[in-house]
């Protein structure tokens, strides 16, 4: 396996293991799944800058910080390598402007560490505070909702198999 498909299939892991974990009627369930549609998204795109990197098409290192909002403006601002106008045309419709909106959203809920001055944020793994002296546990009742796992449920899968077909294409390329 080379390190796009193993990145790739990191990610079709996590997916899986988010959906089975997801239980709509325990709202104690939602951070984990929502935990692992995250680190899904992180995956996908990074098997597909690895996929990208090793055609020729990107010189970019991927590294294992949680930084997808680079990643996606690296894919957006691509330049179209010769006579590869369906691979770029692909990712900007996998990246459409609504997805890169869900994109953040959930990117924001991975685990940060707080500037100096500021409470720990709202994310899917760790304690963080709301206001000064109040911490949440991520798995408390009401911290996340139903729908916004089913959201990111909904948005992780649609990476994932976009980034699966974009990558296929890729591979399919004469060298």
């Amino acid at each position: 396996m080379n390190e796009p498909r193993a990145w790739l299939f990191q990610a079709k892991s996590d997916f899986q293991v988010g959906c089975r974990v997801l239980d709509a009627s325990d709202a104690s369930t939602f951070c984990h799944s929502i935990a692992k549609f995250q680190q899904t998204v992180e995956k996908s795109i990074k098997a597909l800058i690895c996929s990208l990197v090793d055609a020729g098409m990107l010189s970019v290192r991927i590294g294992y910080a949680h930084d997808v909002e680079r990643f996606i403006s690296v894919l957006i601002r691509m330049r179209r390598p010769p006579g590869e106008k369906s691979i770029q045309a692909a990712i900007r419709k996998l990246l459409a402007p609504n997805i890169r909106g869900d994109i953040r959203a959930i990117d924001r809920l991975a685990p940060r560490r707080a500037s100096p001055g500021q409470l720990p944020a709202r994310n899917a793994e760790y304690p963080f505070q709301a206001v000064p002296s109040v911490w949440r546990a991520p798995a408390q009742d009401d911290v996340f909702e139903a729908p916004e796992a089913v959201r990111f449920r909904q948005l992780a899968f649609r990476l994932l198999a976009g980034c699966d077909r974009i990558m296929a294409g890729i591979e399919r390329r004469p060298t």
